[in-house]
C-alpha cells in the first residue's frame, strides 16, 4: 500500500477575508496532524507493505514558522537529520528535500 499524504493545508494561516468553501486549520489541529505523522513513524515495525510519502512546503522546515515541524518536537526529532553533507543529498534519510531549482545545494537544504 502506498499513501500520499498532502500536509500544505496545515501550513496555510487562516486569510482576513475566509473563502467559506475552504478549509483552514488551527495550530492546535496542526499539532494533532503533527501527532498523526509521528504515530505513523513510530508505528512503522508493526505497518508491513507499506509506503508513506508526506508532500510539504518548504515552510514546513522553516524554524521561524509558528506551523512548522519545529512547533511539535516529538515529530521534529524523528525526522531531522542532525548531521547533513553541504554537498550531497541522502536519499535514504527519513526527511529528503526536494527542490524545484536544478543543481542548487542552497535549494535542497532550504
Amino acid at each position: 500500500m502506498v499513501l500520499l499524504i498532502d500536509i500544505s493545508r496545515y501550513l496555510q494561516d487562516k486569510p482576513k477575508e475566509r473563502d467559506p468553501s475552504t478549509f483552514y486549520y488551527s495550530l492546535a489541529g496542526v499539532v494533532e496532524c503533527y501527532e498523526l505523522l509521528r504515530q505513523f513513524i513510530d508505528g512503522t515495525d508493526e505497518s508491513d507493505y507499506c509506503f508513506i510519502t508526506v508532500l510539504a512546503p518548504s515552510r514546513f522546515v522553516d524554524e521561524q514558522d509558528k506551523r512548522s515541524v519545529s512547533s511539535y518536537d516529538a515529530l521534529k526529532l524523528r525526522i531531522w537529520n542532525e548531521v547533513r553533507d553541504v554537498h550531497y543529498v541522502n536519499p535514504l534519510a527519513s526527511m529528503v528535500r526536494i527542490s524545484c531549482c536544478e543543481n542548487s545545494v542552497e535549494n535542497v537544504e532550504k
